[in-house]
């Protein structure tokens, strides 16, 4: 079931986290579910496996107390109730493997997780979702299935990059869409970022960017082929479709520390450098030496630099080490990239100590670092002792000993202390560095308007209000339904309307959340408003959720025609498709009414890609004009057959939605919003036209109605 209470958090202690069901978050990491408590926890997002494929879901972070006695307690496919072994899941940990895979059905399973936190049961409905897809049909390929570019063309302007496509043997198949489902770096699962495209006719290639790191890239693909015309489209995965080695010289060399002191005769070894470049056939050697006789080595295959023991430098020398690295690509000297210098006495570690930890503790997710108070000791390198995986997050800084974690981080609340060790050529000493992680006093996930239709629950639900013909919308209060703000805390409101016109409904919200609204509007039946909801501004854990409200106005047309659709946002899963309620029409004959996209399709972005630029199709660069010329529609984004029922009579999967005319639901297509950036979350809304002659020819001039919404969230189910 989709769900209403779906928010955006746009900042919560720099936590950034998806609430399925509850909260979403932009960004990084995947679904968060939670009940009204303070517990939560976290697990990445939905999951691509293709035939005979095994994977592993890491454990979850978590919100509150650590979890344990994990256990799946459902599993469903495509919505019905299923028994399998193919899923376990480790009890102490949360992490979940799937396995023995071949013959397995396809479709999207949805795991239910249970857990105990602080002595506490809990349940989380469809926490994890896996999409298990067919193989694509035989005679599908890339070509060339294996791509080497060259690091400096990519940043190169005038440099042409190769690409490769996706082609099939024959006309037997035909593809109807495309889509990156995964990219692994060097055997590593990695985000895309934009780093690589696919476009509408299979094109694969790599964006120009100053980030992309040298490396072998593997990617699965997502297609959509059907092996007539009649055929409906079906969704399969290519496993290790292309290959991408992005390839360099010796771009960077970095030693931490970049320089020792070493005591006056003894030996001395560094550590082991990080190079920027390809590693293939990599090696080192020393290309000079500012004292060309100092008895200093490197290691040829790690990069390490030695200075032997019972050498002759005088105290005071400083010997700077120029290092050639040599690779498959090419060779780069990178001088005095470290030094040596020799001094008369290297003083043990006599005495290692950390700062008390701060009394009020720091809140969960924020950033924080905690400092040395004492090191009397020369040459010291730090590092942690048996840190514990729940602290992953922390790091400590090898030159200082200064242990932080960054804003996001995942550590639990709790008390905590972790060992460091200080260490020199002489000595070395442990400390031990205590901290308290504690409750974002200011964390929430949503706030709820419910609706006015009779709908239940409510919070499966989008915040709807309807309005009487009869009454007027200024004689409306809107009232928060439900939240989990907590007690006691600042709370500042803001409403914007997206929806904003010349005639635009003027709307304001006071210091409870309330939302009023002045005068009516002549032409648009529906409007959509975003709450933006600010918990503790201007205090460490400030949480800001954004929250879409939306609004209809129950009044006959000019024509004395009333269509209500009931919920009148749908809420649709843009890689599944799916179909509004039919609408409620009174005042015609219904035997005649036909009603049609026509025009104005404007897209807001919610939590899609950043580059789903807002605007309608004639908007250069914005999503809805890829659409449109992904439709076929191209220089022509005034085109109403993107979303006609009219246009594609009789091949209604080219379109991305239309009307169905057995019953005016709108149908959305799977796999139609989206593009080369990836899929829709954000709200859709399109200018019907409709005739009551029963004439087709007329639905073009007829009589518009602005009726429905549709949130696209692929979250939705």
């Amino acid at each position: 079931m989709s769900t209403g209470i779906k928010n955006f958090i746009v900042r919560a202690a720099g936590l950034l986290s998806l609430a399925a069901g509850i909260s979403l978050v932009p960004a990084c990491t995947g679904p968060q579910l939670t009940d009204t408590t303070e517990f939560a926890i976290y697990y990445s997002g939905v999951t691509d496996i293709g035939p005979s494929m095994n994977f592993n879901l890491g454990a979850p972070t978590y919100i509150g107390e650590k979890p344990t006695d994990f256990a799946i307690y459902l599993i469903t496919l495509d919505g019905e109730t299923i028994e399998s072994d193919c899923f376990t899941i480790k009890s102490e940990t949360g992490e979940i493997s799937l396995s023995n895979t071949e013959g397995i059905r396809t479709g999207t399973y949805s795991l239910s997780i249970s857990c105990t936190s602080g002595g506490k049961y809990y349940e989380f409905p469809n926490a994890v979702t896996v999409n298990m897809m067919n193989a694509v049909p035989d005679g599908i390929t890339v070509d060339p299935a294996v791509l080497d570019i060259k690091l400096k063309d990519i940043t190169d302007p005038a440099a042409v990059l190769p690409t490769a496509q996706v082609t099939t043997e024959g006309n037997h198949i035909s593809i109807t869409s495309y889509a990156i489902s995964a990219v692994r770096k060097d055997g590593v699962a990695i985000e895309n970022d934009g780093y690589f495209l696919i476009t509408k006719e299979g094109v694969i290639s790599v964006e120009r960017n100053e980030e992309i790191e040298p490396g072998s890239y593997v990617f699965d693909i997502k297609l959509s082929t059907r092996l007539t015309s009649e055929d409906e489209p079906e969704m399969g995965l290519f496993e290790n479709a292309l290959t991408v080695n992005i390839t360099s010289e010796p771009l960077a060399l970095t030693y931490s520390p970049a320089s020792s002191r070493v005591e006056f005769g003894a030996g001395f070894t560094s550590s082991v450098p990080e190079l920027r470049g390809s590693l293939d056939d990599l090696s080192y050697s020393v290309k000079s030496l500012s004292i060309p006789d100092a008895p200093v080595t490197i290691d040829e295959k790690t990069g390490a630099i030695s200075i032997a023991e019972g050498n002759t430098l005088d105290i005071g020398d400083v010997c700077k080490v120029t290092v050639t690295a040599t690779n498959k690509y090419g060779t780069a000297d990178f001088a005095d990239v470290y030094s040596i210098e020799i001094v008369d006495f290297i003083n043990p570690i006599s005495s290692f100590e950390y700062n008390a930890p701060v009394p009020a503790g720091y809140v969960q997710g924020g950033a924080f670092s905690l400092e040395v108070k004492t090191m009397d000791g020369d040459e010291v390198t730090y590092s942690f002792v048996d840190l514990p995986a729940e602290l992953s997050s922390l790091k400590v800084d090898p030159l200082t000993g200064t242990v932080s974690a960054a804003e996001g981080n995942s550590i639990p609340i709790g008390s905590y202390s972790v060992t460091v060790l200080a260490k020199n050529i002489k000595s070395e000493k442990t400390a031990v560095a205590t901290f308290e992680i504690v409750d974002n006093p200011y964390f929430f996930t949503y706030v709820h308007y419910g609706n006015n239709l009779g709908l239940e629950p409510q919070s499966d639900y989008a915040s709807m209000l309807r309005i009487d013909d009869d009454l007027k919308i200024a004689d409306f209060e809107w009232t928060v339904a439900d939240s989990d703000i907590p007690e006691g805390v600042p709370v500042s409101w803001e409403i914007e309307n997206l929806t904003a016109t010349k005639d635009e409904c003027e709307v304001t919200i006071d210091e409870n959340g309330t939302i009023r609204f002045g005068k009516k509007r002549s032409n648009t039946r529906v409007d959509g408003f975003i709450v933006t909801t600010t918990v503790g501004k201007g205090y460490p854990g400030e949480t800001v959720v954004k929250t879409p409200v939306f609004i209809h106005r129950a009044k006959a047309d000019k024509n004395g025609v009333t269509i209500q659709y009931t919920p009148f946002v749908a809420q649709i899963n843009p890689n599944a498709g799916g179909r509004s309620a039919a609408p409620e029409i009174t005042g015609t004959d219904l035997g005649s009414f036909i009603m049609d996209y026509r025009r104005n399709f404007d897209y807001w972005n919610l939590d899609g890609p950043a580059q789903h630029v807002n605007g309608r199709p004639n908007v250069s660069g914005s999503f809805m004009n890829s659409l449109w010329i992904a439709a076929g529609s191209g220089n022509n984004t005034g085109a109403r057959k993107p979303m006609s029922y009219i246009d594609n009579a009789g091949n209604t999967g080219l379109a991305l939605g239309y009307v169905d005319p057995a019953d005016n639901a709108v149908v959305i297509n799977p796999y139609k919003f989206t593009n080369d950036y990836g899929p829709a979350n954000g709200i859709f809304l399109g200018t019907m036209t409709y005739a009551t002659d029963g004439n087709t020819a007329s639905v073009s001039g007829g009589t518009e109605s602005i009726q429905l919404f549709i949130w696209f969230d692929t979250d939705f189910k």
